[in-house]
């Protein structure tokens, strides 16, 4: 049953406090996202009006939009999706969880309610329906176009571009050298200049990097000596969101390990690298989460890694060490795709091709 009036049914991205980052606020966007779409609801942004990066000023919300979440909280019956709900469910999707619990609520015969949507759980696995909806919502911001111009017109056409996001600010790096399973820690610096060295190396010409971060000038020394003036910054002013948007057209990211990277790679369509001393050991593979082995849409039918491999498939996130090693497989793809930045072999850029 769907109603056509649900101006009074809405799905609420819940904030915590003040707010967080953008990465971590998107989750629950994106749920809401998807939880409007199973239950024909108006789905809400996140309230931006009291964080204090002012993501307001870019998606031009209301400052005080918190307020009138928690009046539409008080004023209406409110339901909350949480991580027992969906997990209780067994769901082959997150839509399909959203539609069962909105069964056993009778919500679909709910003329006006509030459905809250909360937290990081599920990783991207569970919000992957929502993509376009991500990027049509971060496209849609202020100054972020602008920026992405800016950005483009450093770009050399015919070479492959390596995003890197080097984030620090209230990230630290580790004194005790563990980083398995550490989120909102800073990948150390010498890390980053041993990938791009190796880059460097095995592909002397051909190459773009293109630096994100917000670290000081003095941190990034080692990058700008280690790249010279291949590194391209992009816009430093009002660009939390184009940054993001920057990285993910990037053809391969090297990822911090934050939700921020995450969600670039997720955005994008190429591979990343990821530090490998974050992962966490399970039966002799690398995962990011503990929860991998349990697996998330338990009633679907899984193939393991190793299977995946025996078959010849190969990892769209690349596994990289201290010593910045990178597999030759994955030197091979970087060498596909400058081929592939060839003009004259590109019909839509006037070259030709061997009929």
């Amino acid at each position: 049953m769907h109603v056509k009036d649900f101006s009074t049914r809405f799905a609420l991205p819940v904030v915590q406090g003040r707010g967080a980052g953008l990465g971590n606020e998107l989750h629950s966007w994106a749920k809401a996202f998807i939880g409007g779409q199973a239950l024909n609801l108006h789905v809400l942004h996140p309230g931006w009006g009291f964080n204090k990066r002012q993501y307001w000023r870019y998606f031009q919300t209301s400052r005080t939009d918190r307020i009138v979440h928690e009046i539409l909280r008080k004023a209406l019956p409110t339901y909350h999706f949480s991580e027992e709900e969906f997990r209780s469910r067994q769901p082959s999707s997150f839509f399909d969880a959203v539609c069962d619990f909105g069964r056993e609520h009778g919500l679909y015969k709910k003329r006006a309610f509030v459905l809250e949507f909360e937290g990081m759980w599920g990783g991207l696995s569970a919000v992957s329906d929502a993509r376009d909806f991500v990027m049509r919502s971060l496209l849609a911001t202020r100054f972020t176009l602008e920026n992405m111009y800016i950005f483009r017109k450093q770009l050399v056409p015919e070479n492959v571009n390596i995003g890197i996001h080097l984030r620090r600010g209230d990230f630290l790096e580790r004194k005790d050298q563990n980083y398995s399973g550490k989120f909102n820690t800073a990948v150390p610096i010498d890390w980053y200049v041993n990938v791009c060295r190796e880059l460097r190396k095995a592909h002397p010409s051909g190459l773009s990097f293109c630096l994100f971060s917000d670290a000081t000038m003095a941190e990034l020394k080692p990058i700008f000596d280690e790249l010279g003036d291949i590194c391209i910054r992009p816009p430093q002013l009002n660009s939390d969101v184009s940054d993001m948007l920057a990285l993910s057209s990037c053809d391969v990211q090297i990822c911090s390990v934050s939700s921020f990277s995450m969600w670039a790679a997720f955005l994008s369509h190429g591979r990343y690298v990821w530090f490998s001393p974050n992962l966490i050991e399970l039966e002799n593979r690398g995962a990011i989460w503990k929860e991998t082995d349990l697996g998330w849409f338990e009633g679907r039918e899984q193939i393991t890694s190793l299977e995946l491999e025996a078959q010849g498939y190969v990892s769209r996130g690349i596994p990289v060490s201290w010593d910045g090693a990178i597999s030759s497989e994955m030197h091979e793809y970087i060498e596909r795709l400058a081929l592939t930045r060839r003009r004259e072999l590109d019909l839509l850029m006037f070259g030709t091709v061997i009929l």
